[in-house]
């Protein structure tokens, strides 16, 4: 029995033409501008986390951007809501997951897959609500009631502090701690949004031990449940 020889020429021959063929096959060899595709939901359990830990505010926010593909217009209040998203998303992903640029919220590509997922497979989230459960919004004026009411629930957990415990620094703290935060970042969010919406500070942060403005004290007080 006659045993064939291995041609080396013939073997080369098919080894390029099986390399032509899948080069041919792959449509970012015709074009070089198109990207490779990153591994699908490579961030998915970091990304849900985020998303189940955030306030019903600042998903609403997501609920636009999820409508207009990941790309809307920043509206008024929108950008407390983007540095929630963003403080938790540094702590889990090391970078943030919205950008705020020319008048637009944008969504980072990065994570589109991971956020289309989760609107796709919705996963159980805190129905918390705003000011329901630590004040009777009836009792304030129409201006202290907005503010109060745009509060996030971390935020309505600080101002809640300041108004009923005298020595409040250690329950801020840990507030604080919870959201991944630090106190006086808190408080800064909060006269932030009180500059915005009453034209004022509510909180007197200088000192070591913060307290809430006497004109504004007397009112609130009164809303506590």
């Amino acid at each position: 029995m006659e045993l064939s020889l291995i041609d080396p020429k013939r073997i080369k021959i098919l080894t390029d033409d099986s390399d032509n063929m899948r080069k041919a096959l792959d449509p970012t060899s015709l074009d070089p501008t198109i990207p490779e595709k990153k591994e699908l939901l490579t961030d998915i359990q970091k990304v849900t986390v985020i998303y189940t830990a955030i306030s019903p505010s600042a998903r609403s926010l997501l609920d636009r951007l999820e409508k207009s593909l990941w790309e809307c217009s920043v509206s008024q209040g929108d950008e407390p809501l983007i540095a929630e998203i963003n403080r938790l998303a540094e702590r889990d992903l090391g970078c943030a997951l919205l950008v705020s640029e020319a008048s637009k919220i944008i969504a980072e590509d990065d994570y589109r897959d991971e956020l289309e997922y989760i609107y796709q497979n919705q996963p159980a989230t805190s129905s918390e609500g705003n000011g329901s459960k630590l004040f009777d919004l009836s009792v304030l004026t129409s201006e202290m009631k907005d503010f109060v009411d745009a509060l996030l629930p971390v935020q309505q957990k600080a101002l809640y502090v300041l108004i009923t415990n005298e020595n409040p620094q250690s329950d801020l703290e840990t507030i604080a701690d919870e959201a991944h935060t630090m106190p006086q970042l808190l408080l800064d969010e909060i006269n932030a949004l009180a500059v915005k919406l009453i034209g004022d500070i509510i909180v007197d942060a200088a000192n070591q031990k913060p307290q809430i403005l006497d004109e504004y004290i007397d009112l609130l007080k009164q809303s506590v449940v």
